[in-house]
């Protein structure tokens, strides 16, 4: 399950991105992720292993893998923002941000940290 971003997105306009986002305070990164997806999709996540940690221009971002919700029961709760569930034989076929692109690549190569570049 991906984040589809809209066209009007500064990061990302119009790719597909995996859920999460920015940490607030000293805020760990698992919870971050439990909070984003909660406010991002209403999803409660249960248990969670990290996979992969990114090393990107601003700092790192961490990557975990968990049970998501069954295809069509979230939606995004952002305007113009949108859900997708790609199979992961399909995955890079699609148009995927730059830096999801590499953690997804890295993580598919049984990779724990990747990088990358500005």
């Amino acid at each position: 399950m991906l984040e589809v971003r809209p066209e009007s997105d500064a990061d990302a306009p119009g790719r597909l991105t995996c859920f999460g986002g920015g940490r607030e305070g000293d805020e760990e990164p698992l919870a971050c992720l439990r909070r984003e997806l909660l406010e991002e999709i209403g999803f409660v996540l249960g248990e969670a292993r990290h996979v992969l940690t990114l090393q990107t221009p601003k700092g790192p971002a961490w990557f975990y893998r968990a049970d998501g919700p069954e295809q069509g029961t979230v939606v995004a709760c952002e305007s113009g923002h949108g859900v997708r569930w790609v199979q992961r034989s399909e995955l890079f076929e699609q148009r995927l941000a730059d830096w999801h692109r590499a953690a997804l690549v890295g993580w598919c190569a049984g990779q724990a940290e990747a990088w990358v570049g500005a």
